[in-house]
């Protein structure tokens, strides 16, 4: 667990960012994709009618500088938007007005078998005029999945089939005009962190990248974000254990020690109680040592170990920061939904 312990905490301080992520952030950025845009921009987010809902599609580029896309549209029976976001890892200009983007979409949205699932791979056009831009064709890496065809959207004949036919509308996809930045437009995006494997939810006060890495022991997660002097992170990681818990002690250690010279403040064994009712046995601690004052919490779900850790860089912190403030306010978000 000490091995795990380093190198998550490692990833998080870091927080890298590769080669073609810079490249790709950078190439949205020059085709003018970076902002907020919507089929009608006059229509607010949470706004639904007759004809639909106001939605947006916003590209990104995250502090970590990985780009991402993300597409917010209202839900007609809470009053609520829901969010979907997409890794971007690759993006090619391939002509003067199309950009090639390659894609993974984050959060499950449909259960359709024929229509984009979490966790695949797509390739995306978009083909862009002055302040619009459509999509021009959009399919799976492996070409099994299509939604659009030079210009026009696809469908299959039966809804419960991925086909090897496709049947293309007569219209052209709709073009996406550019919107202003508004206060509406930023309060849709609330920047949490969410887990289907545990329904742990986390909420940071700016957008966190994320990095994914297969160890031995299964998957790990990682979600970070710096603002100011303020450094936060939530995290899951899958382990050889059937039942974790016996290493949320452990789990701690490891993480203050990869602190030169810190040592931990105070520790509490707690519970945390998921939305089903169900109790989640956990530990509670703060830490310190020369340059940094962090708090955090670890949780124990089955095999699954999540950390979240809030630290003050400040050198100079005192109780009732801002900075302490903040760390106390993002530990405290942590829910299981």
């Amino acid at each position: 667990m000490r091995k795990l312990g380093w190198a998550l905490l490692s990833a998080c301080l870091l927080a890298a960012q590769a080669a073609g992520a810079a490249s790709a952030a950078e190439t949205i950025t020059a085709f003018g994709l970076v902002g907020s845009w919507s089929f009608d921009c006059s229509k607010p987010i949470a706004t639904c009618d007759k004809n639909g809902c106001g939605s947006r599609m916003i590209f990104e580029v995250s502090p970590s500088g990985r780009p991402l896309n993300r597409f917010v549209v209202g839900a007609t029976a809470s009053g609520q938007s829901r969010t979907t976001d997409y890794d971007i890892h690759v993006a090619t200009r391939i002509a003067a007005d199309k950009i090639k983007i390659i894609s993974t979409q984050r959060q499950p949205s449909v259960t359709l078998p024929w229509m984009r699932q979490a966790g695949e791979r797509w390739e995306t056009v978009l083909v862009k005029s002055g302040d619009k831009f459509r999509i021009f064709s959009a399919r799976r890496e492996d070409g099994q999945k299509v939604s659009v065809e030079e210009g026009f959207s696809v469908r299959p004949e039966k809804p419960d089939q991925v086909p090897t036919n496709w049947i293309r509308s007569a219209q052209e996809t709709p073009w996406f005009q550019k919107c202003g930045a508004t206060a509406e437009t930023v309060a849709a995006v609330d920047f949490v962190a969410r887990s289907e494997a545990t329904g742990y939810a986390v909420k940071f006060p700016i957008r966190p990248s994320v990095d994914v890495k297969n160890t031995p022991a299964g998957k790990v997660t990682i979600n970070f974000a710096r603002l100011g002097d303020n450094m936060f992170t939530a995290s899951e990681a899958e382990s050889i254990l059937a039942d974790t818990s016996t290493a949320l002690d452990s789990s701690v250690t490891s993480l203050v020690k990869s602190f030169p010279v810190a040592i931990v403040m105070s520790k509490q064994s707690i519970s945390v109680t998921a939305a089903s009712g169900r109790a989640l046995p956990a530990e509670t601690f703060t830490f310190v040592n020369p340059d940094i004052y962090g708090e955090g919490i670890v949780v124990a779900s089955g095999r699954h170990l999540i950390t979240v850790v809030a630290m003050d860089t400040s050198k100079k912190p005192t109780k009732d920061s801002d900075a302490r403030l903040a760390i106390k306010k993002f530990v405290s978000s942590l829910k299981f939904e």
